[in-house]
């Protein structure tokens, strides 16, 4: 079914948002994952609602969001599978996109464990 081999979550990409806080904002790491859980499941839910409405532009721009805010987490396999959907939107391939969806939420959830690990 799934053929992204990724990682789910980069260290150094954690280590590296640990070390933006320093000694000063010791909790910001935490924020940053808050605001990113807080966010993302909004993003998925336009996902796939855009899917059901056949809207390629909200289809792709919601992928594009994922992937970068994901990206910026750390979450390399979320944000490698939201690269393939924003490009099946761009190609108008909906099937493909559909089919990605399902690899998304596994990624996300994969990712929102590790994302919680994190102390």
């Amino acid at each position: 079914m799934n053929d992204y081999k990724e990682i789910v979550l980069d260290a150094k990409v954690i280590e590296g948002l640990r070390e933006l806080g320093g000694s000063d904002e010791p909790e910001l790491l935490m924020e940053i994952i808050e605001l990113y859980l807080d966010d993302a499941p909004r993003l998925l839910t336009e996902m796939l609602r855009s899917l059901d409405c056949e809207d390629l532009d909200v289809m792709q721009r919601s992928a594009h969001t994922l992937k970068s805010s994901s990206a910026n987490i750390g979450g390399v396999l979320l944000s490698r599978v939201c690269l393939a959907m924003e490009c099946a939107a761009r190609e108008m391939n909906r099937e493909e996109y559909r089919r990605l969806t399902i690899v998304c939420q596994d990624a996300f959830g994969d990712l929102k464990r590790a994302l919680r690990q994190i102390n």
